[in-house]
């Protein structure tokens, strides 16, 4: 006769199933997991309103199971109400107090960004910031002590702790300057227009966050000038900024417009440098806005680190983002500088249908090429450094300023928002790259996304 089976059977064979199939459950759990913590941070925007009514749901629904259990056992029923409302109020501020409940994409990085800065600090040297944190060894230079600076004044609590390494660092940065700004270290006796640029950025940021005292700032506001007075001389006829001093045709480039741009115009929005700078540079930024629209390359869609060299069909969408990014701000300053819409908002808008098209090379840091980095002319035979330009952090930055770009449909600016959503919420992949980077990336990384969270609101 056939023997029933027993339940223990049953449950055995099903824990063995189990078993076998636990790591592809566990997995598949952590997949759940994974994407339900994004969904409530990054698409949520971390609201709080959600899970604190679902944590006040909760601890209100153990009221009332602490109030039938008390009732039975307690006999006035004052008393039981009492005494179940105190225990869940309790529980529920200890959550919201000591675990907080909602979590935001601010929240979520700057737990990452406090090692980011600790590995950036790892940097300095007392003068400056040397360019590899891992070697004590390697040499301190300026390209990456003004972006390392830059990078640690986006965090006011950072600034606060660490004024006395900021003020160093700047103090030495002048120290190595020479007559027309900084070269890519301090014994080049020839200077790089953008590390010119970034210098001067770092140092009108210092401006801005109080670093200085009332008593040195004159010299500071001093010094912005003569730097911002360097950076006009590189500029062409035609609006674009050359790389160097020489004046031959042919040698403007697009990453050192884009740095100098940037530099006049967070000069002209600094309150502290109205009565020196003010508007005395709008023709140079409108210039140069005009060069960038006019020398975009037509396909791949986007900017390339040598427009005067015909037919290039590489992609580099780290300058793209880059470009962008500092355009918007020259349309916040001023929206005349911006003077060709059309040509601005295709550019957006390209950027933008590259990064929701999955054929589109849109996230990939890109070097500039060789055939780029000897400036072979009647007058100089210099060559530039291979620089790398990243893709993440300015690409999270300018979908940021697209998803609150009123020129842009509303279908568009959700899909920068998803877009963003998406890259933001991949901070431990992102991270732990950072964890053996170098100064500069630390450093962009920290400018990048800090924008990008500011712009959420934080």
């Amino acid at each position: 006769m056939n023997q029933p089976i027993k339940k223990s059977e049953w449950s055995i064979a099903a824990v063995a199933v189990v078993l076998g199939n636990l790591a592809n459950i566990l997995e598949s759990t952590k997949k759940l997991s994974d994407a339900a913590y994004a969904g409530i941070v990054f698409v949520w925007h971390g609201s709080e309103a959600i899970p604190i009514s679902f944590a006040i749901v909760g601890y209100v629904l153990l009221g009332i199971l602490t109030f039938r259990w008390l009732r039975p056992r307690v006999q006035s029923k004052a008393v039981s109400i009492g005494v179940a409302f105190v225990v869940s109020s309790l529980l529920l501020a200890t959550n919201l107090i000591a675990v907080p409940v909602a979590r935001t994409p601010a929240s979520v990085w700057e737990k990452h960004f406090t090692q980011v800065r600790n590995r950036l600090l790892s940097a300095t040297s007392g003068q400056g910031f040397r360019w590899d944190p891992s070697e004590p060894k390697t040499e301190v230079e300026p390209w990456g002590t003004s972006q390392a600076l830059i990078g640690l004044m986006t965090d006011p609590q950072a600034t606060a702790q660490h004024k006395a390494e900021i003020r160093g660092a700047i103090d030495y940065l002048q120290t190595i300057r020479r007559a027309d700004g900084w070269g890519y270290f301090p014994k080049d006796d020839w200077t790089v227009t953008e590390i010119t640029g970034w210098v001067t950025l770092a140092s009108i940021r210092a401006l801005h966050v109080g670093v200085w005292t009332d008593a040195e700032r004159a010299q500071r506001i001093a010094e912005i000038g003569k730097n911002l007075a360097a950076l006009a001389a590189r500029q062409d006829e035609s609006g674009g900024f050359r790389p160097v001093a020489d004046s031959d045709e042919g040698l403007a480039r697009t990453y050192p417009t884009t740095i100098a741009l940037w530099a006049f115009i967070e000069a002209r929005s600094e309150p502290m440098l109205s009565a020196t700078v003010g508007r005395g540079y709008d023709d140079s930024i409108r210039r140069a806005v005009s060069w960038l629209l006019v020398h975009r390359n037509p396909a791949p869609a986007g900017w390339v680190p040598n427009p005067m060299r015909n037919n290039v069909r590489e992609g580099f969408p780290g300058l793209t983002a880059q470009v962008l990014f500092v355009l918007a701000k020259a349309d916040k300053a001023d929206q005349s500088f911006v003077n060709a819409r059309f040509e601005y908002n295709d550019a957006k808008m390209k950027f933008l249908d590259c990064l929701t098209t999955p054929k589109c090379t849109s996230k990939a840091d890109t070097r500039v090429p060789d055939a780029d980095v000897h400036l072979n002319t009647k007058t100089t035979n210099r060559v530039l450094e291979g620089s790398t330009f990243l893709w993440f952090p300015w690409t999270v930055a300018t979908l940021s300023d697209l998803t609150i770009d009123q020129e842009l449909t509303a279908d568009a600016r959700k899909a920068a928002d998803r877009v963003r959503d998406d890259l933001l919420s991949r901070h431990e992949e992102i991270v732990e790259d950072l964890g053996v980077a170098l100064t500069y990336k630390l450093s962009e990384n920290l400018i990048g996304v800090e924008h990008a969270l500011e712009v959420l609101g934080k």
